[in-house]
C-alpha cells in the first residue's frame, strides 16, 4: 500500500468521526474491525518491506556479478 493510500484512509476515518456519533463509531464491533484491518495492513506492509529488501539484495548481487565479469574480461 502506498503512502498516499494511508493518508486517504486516515482522511476517510476522520470524516467518519465528524459525520457519525462517537458512541456509534467506537462500538466494540467497529473497534474490532479497525484492529483487524490494522493488523492486516501491518502484515501487508511487513511483507512488502521484505520483498523490497529482497529486490535490493538481488540488484546488489547483479551489480557484483557484472563487476566481476568486467574485471575478468577487462
Amino acid at each position: 500500500m502506498k503512502p498516499i493510500t494511508c493518508v486517504l484512509i486516515v482522511l476517510v476515518l476522520c470524516q467518519l468521526c465528524m459525520t457519525t456519533s462517537a458512541t456509534k463509531l467506537f462500538n466494540d464491533e467497529n473497534v474490532k474491525k479497525v484492529k483487524d484491518m490494522t493488523k492486516k495492513f501491518g502484515s501487508k506492509m511487513k511483507d512488502e518491506a521484505k520483498e523490497f529488501v529482497k529486490n535490493v539484495k538481488d540488484i546488489e548481487a547483479d551489480k557484483r556479478s557484472i563487476a566481476e565479469k568486467i574485471q575478468l574480461h577487462g
